[in-house]
């Protein structure tokens, strides 16, 4: 397994909706999810939490990491 790691002062970049949707919309994952109310979603690896943006809404509780 490789390693990697993100210099965490470039991560405004990572917040660029128009690139970051380009590759998977909100509506794709939300669709992929097929979250329901009650549901409970871990977000490992989240970073700046761009898409647990688009989740939490649709779920009882939601753990970053």
């Amino acid at each position: 397994m490789g390693f990697h790691t993100f210099d965490a002062s470039r991560a405004d970049k990572l917040e660029r909706a128009g690139r970051r949707y380009r590759f998977l919309s909100a509506e794709e994952l939300l669709w992929a999810l097929s979250l329901s109310p009650e549901d409970t979603v871990a977000d490992l690896g989240s970073g700046t939490g761009f898409f647990t943006d688009d989740v939490a809404p649709h779920a009882d509780e939601v753990y970053l990491n």
